[in-house]
């Protein structure tokens, strides 16, 4: 075995997820090899060091749950996130084809409305507050006759 193999699986060796056979060769190849079984051996020092500073670590005994919680908050969080920008991108597309769609109805709606509203708001500035909120709640119910009368005439035919 050549020692440029060995180094691309000295990793593999330590963890033993090698098969037998190659494991066997890396093991004749550290026994003649000296350069190679420096390496293994420093690998094997940084990973035992590794080990031992990691032990030393000492949480609290709720850490880990505490870490799960947060997690589990996230990702709830993320979930409802993609689902508002779900909800309101369906809105605006169902906005976009129900203009398209009713782009005719509008049409007939907005050659009435700027009629009616001229008509209306010169009533409505010479009567008081109180009428002026009657009369609008008129116009908002005439507006709506307006609007049906239009589909009417629309499903008729004579647009």
């Amino acid at each position: 075995m050549k020692c440029s193999e060995c180094e691309d699986l000295i990793y593999d060796y330590l963890d033993d997820e090698l098969e037998f056979e190659i494991s066997e060769q890396m093991k004749l190849h550290f026994k003649a090899c000296l350069h190679c079984n420096q390496e293994l051996f420093t690998i094997q020092q940084a990973l035992a060091t590794f080990k031992y500073e990691l032990n030393l670590v000492k949480v609290s005994d709720g850490f880990t749950k505490k870490v799960m919680q947060e997690i589990n908050n996230q990702e709830v969080s993320t979930f409802f996130s993609y689902a508002i920008v779900g909800v309101l991108g369906s809105m605006g597309l169902a906005a976009i084809i129900l203009t398209i769609l009713l782009y005719p109805v509008l049409q007939i709606v907005t050659k009435y409305t700027a009629d009616f509203f001229t008509l209306w708001f010169g009533i409505a500035s010479a009567l008081s507050f109180d009428n002026v909120l009657l009369v609008f709640f008129l116009i908002i119910l005439l507006f709506i006759a307006m609007a049906m009368r239009g589909v009417m005439h629309m499903e008729e035919g004579q647009v």
